[in-house]
């Protein structure tokens, strides 16, 4: 199957994206995802700076190659899976205190 040109894609995306959902996710268990995700997703206050970090460490990779040359991927995935590890860590722990959202049904 190919995609479509033109002004179509994003409905093609769309509509192969609610196919693959529907077939890897049924109905309850995506909805119970959602819900969880959605009650818990106040808490992540501080991933969106672990992500920044992400981008910073992979940009300054790209200036850097031909200074330092190329970085191990496992040093890569290491410091990338820190970053995003600590400001989950981080969130967890600043938000401990606050009450839990009732997600919207």
């Amino acid at each position: 199957m190919s995609a479509p040109d033109g002004d179509e894609d994003l409905a093609w995306l769309a509509g192969e994206l609610s196919a693959i959902r529907r077939e890897l996710l049924p109905h309850g268990e995506s909805r119970a995802l959602y819900l969880a995700l959605a009650a818990m997703i106040h808490r992540f206050k501080y991933l969106k700076f672990a992500l920044a970090l992400v981008l910073v460490f992979i940009g300054s990779k790209i200036f850097l190659v031909g200074i330092i040359g190329k970085i191990p991927p496992v040093i890569s995935l290491s410091v990338t899976f820190g970053l995003i590890a600590g400001g989950v860590l981080v969130s967890l722990w600043k938000t401990r205190g606050q009450p839990a959202v009732v997600a919207p049904t």
